[in-house]
């Protein structure tokens, strides 16, 4: 079978015939030549998508008293803006979920105190507080927890509470011990740790024996 033949349906385009294809004149083609740079400009031309920190997305820390451990997870800070604290409150007497009584959050700054309260909690140990700084800047974090038999008041540490264009929270992370590469993190929950049996206790010092009978 030969190019023109009968029994293909094709005939041969020649010049005029290649131009009719793609345009139909030279003008077609200078169109044609247009849309595909176009096309090409597209492609490539797009710049990458923005790029946000996000380092102060969210924070956590862990508050020892001598009743209750505090286990708070923090949205970033920013004046202004209300942040969610979700609060988990152990009691160290029986290492069991607070199921009732009231939680607050405190920041203490030059100004004064700014007070957020949770009155019950969302879910057994739980309390969601909402957070609203007033004012930028360094300020000490405590906590205030009632169970109906006295207050404890526990400090959290540091925290820095920033702006709308960039939110913070502690102002020191806690680093691991020289010397230790501590490995992938083991998520362990406070939810799951309810469910079975642990304790926490201060470090202290004292004397070991030297076996064990």
């Amino acid at each position: 079978m030969t190019w023109g033949d009968k029994q293909s349906g094709c005939r041969p385009c020649g010049r005029r015939g290649f131009l009719a294809a793609f345009g139909g004149s030279r003008r077609g083609r200078r169109r044609t030549q247009c849309v595909a740079a176009l096309v090409v400009v597209a492609c490539v031309g797009s710049p990458p998508a923005e790029e946000h920190d996000h380092s102060h997305e969210s924070w956590s820390v862990t508050a020892l008293g001598e009743r209750f451990e505090v286990f708070p997870e923090i949205d970033a800070l920013a004046a202004g803006h209300t942040a969610m604290a979700h609060t988990h409150v152990t009691r160290l007497a029986d290492f069991a979920p607070l199921l009732r009584g009231t939680v607050e959050i405190v920041l203490v700054d030059g100004s004064g105190e700014q007070i957020f309260r949770a009155d019950q909690p969302a879910a057994p140990g739980v309390f969601d507080v909402e957070v609203t700084p007033q004012r930028a800047g360094e300020a000490d974090l405590l906590f205030r927890i009632d169970d109906g038999n006295g207050v404890e008041e526990i400090p959290g540490g540091g925290l820095r509470v920033g702006t709308a264009d960039h939110a913070e929270g502690l102002l020191k992370v806690r680093s691991l011990p020289a010397g230790s590469d501590g490995g992938e993190p083991v998520s362990f929950l406070k939810e799951q740790q309810w469910q079975g049996g642990f304790a926490a206790a201060w470090v202290r010092e004292g004397r070991l024996a030297r076996s064990v009978a």
